[in-house]
């Protein structure tokens, strides 16, 4: 089965971002996941809730770095992600793109991954 990480640039996400990755945590992919939240400056919380949903076996939690001239916040954090996800380990085959307000159904991923695989993408 292919590994995927799923990157999820957050920023001030308090009120959703326990149902976001709780239902990242609950996908029923048989594969490996990983999950990388990149916390975007917040000030209300976010990587704090996000950190106490798992036990850092699937989650890691960054604390974004400043963003740099020329870059918009959103783009920043993936960027931080793709670094994480890619940096010390063999890469994913996989990146999943998902925002910090968006709860998925557990077959999400199962299925993206083998339309993927259907067509050849990896």
């Amino acid at each position: 089965m292919a590994v995927v990480t799923a990157v999820v640039p957050a920023r001030n996400e308090a009120d959703v971002i326990g149902q976001s990755i709780g239902s990242l945590l609950a996908q029923d992919y048989p594969g490996v996941l990983r999950i990388v939240l990149v916390d975007d400056e917040s000030d209300d919380g976010t990587a704090k809730i996000a950190r106490s949903l798992d036990d850092g076996a699937k989650l890691s939690v960054l604390s974004g770095e400043r963003r740099p001239p020329g870059w918009t916040g959103k783009l920043w954090a993936m960027s931080q992600g793709i670094a994480h996800a890619t940096a010390n380990r063999a890469p994913p085959d996989y990146l999943w793109f998902t925002d910090a307000d968006i709860a998925h159904a557990p077959e999400n991923l199962r299925m993206l991954v083998a339309r993927a695989q259907a067509r050849g993408w990896c």
